[in-house]
């Protein structure tokens, strides 16, 4: 019975040798191989993010939305999608009222695949300015044409509504005096059909990138037109 035993044991050992001494040669090459492999460098964009906001505060200037991260692992390790979640995370839990804040970008990297590590990151530091969030109202004000349209003179215009609500830090909302239209179009117009009044619904714009429109961002647009006699 052992020496069944025995050949069987045998016949699974010698049975198709030189395949299996191919799979396992090919496999301590292989091997050898990763160990081996150099370590390959590369440039990444990595978004920046936020975490525990702020309420009531803004920032008051703008930073990069993306910042470059040079990073070294493997070859495999640096293929495809492998960064697909890797982000620069600004915690902002321990801001609590305006002011500037300086963050290490490498201490906020997250999410690097495994392998791969963090070399140098560009900008090697991010400040940011926090400010105060606020509202404020402001005028329209209506923005016409070079040439308005011959043989006629603007008596006035009526702007509804006449003002808009912005927001935003407080600093770029108190630089704002006012928002503009769209530049409005009077269309053709034919002299001698007397007085007119052309009508337009127009959107607003505020130039601020900082400040947005809170409110309807269309106005109703009237202007009043007069026609000059010749007489004049």
């Amino acid at each position: 019975m052992k020496q069944d035993y025995s050949k069987r044991f045998l016949s699974l050992l010698t049975d198709n040798l030189l395949w299996k001494l191919f799979s396992l040669a090919s496999a301590i090459l292989l091997w050898f191989a990763l160990v081996d492999a150099p370590e390959l460098t590369t440039t990444i964009s990595a978004p920046v993010e936020f975490k525990n906001f702020p309420a009531g505060l803004d920032l008051g200037a703008d930073i990069p939305e993306q910042v470059q991260l040079q990073v070294s692992g493997p070859r495999d390790a640096l293929a495809g999608r492998s960064f697909s979640r890797t982000a620069v995370l600004l915690d902002l839990s321990d801001v609590t009222k305006p002011g500037e804040r300086t963050y290490d970008v490498p201490e906020a990297v997250v999410g690097l695949p495994h392998r791969v590590r963090l070399v140098r990151a560009v900008p090697f530091q991010l400040r940011i300015l926090m400010e105060r969030h606020i509202s404020r109202q402001v005028p329209v004000h209506l923005r016409l044409p070079e040439r308005i349209p011959n043989g006629y003179r603007i008596i006035k215009s009526v702007i509804t509504p006449s003002s808009v609500v912005i927001s935003g830090p407080e600093n770029n909302v108190n630089s704002v005096e006012f928002v503009q239209t769209d530049p409005f179009d009077f269309g053709t117009i034919e002299r001698g059909k007397g007085d007119r009044i052309v009508e337009s619904k127009l959107h607003t714009f505020v130039e601020n990138t900082r400040v947005r429109i809170d409110s309807v961002p269309h106005v109703d647009v009237k202007v009043h037109l007069e026609e000059i006699r010749e007489q004049e």
